[in-house]
């Protein structure tokens, strides 16, 4: 499985960049790739919470489902792509 790894500096406290960086509503702000995303289904982010969305690269469009398997405010997201 591919892995992507991007870094940058944002001027926020790290829960409010956390908050707003695991809502599944969000990821085209930060993914340019991204055109669209949304979370399956009510409540929290937490373990086991899935998100569907597309994306286009390289001029290919693609739907894609991931699940939340890890999950730690003050770390981590983890969503494998399916």
């Amino acid at each position: 499985m591919p892995v992507v790894e991007e870094s940058v500096v944002i001027a926020r406290p790290p829960q409010e960049v956390f908050d707003f960086l695991s809502k599944f509503d969000n990821t085209a702000a930060y993914d340019s790739s991204v055109t669209a995303s949304e979370q399956v289904g009510d409540g929290p982010v937490g373990m086991g919470t899935r998100g569907r969305g597309t994306s286009k690269i390289m001029g290919r469009r693609f739907d894609w489902t991931v699940e939340v398997v890890e999950f730690d405010p003050a770390q981590a997201v983890g969503v494998p792509l399916r």
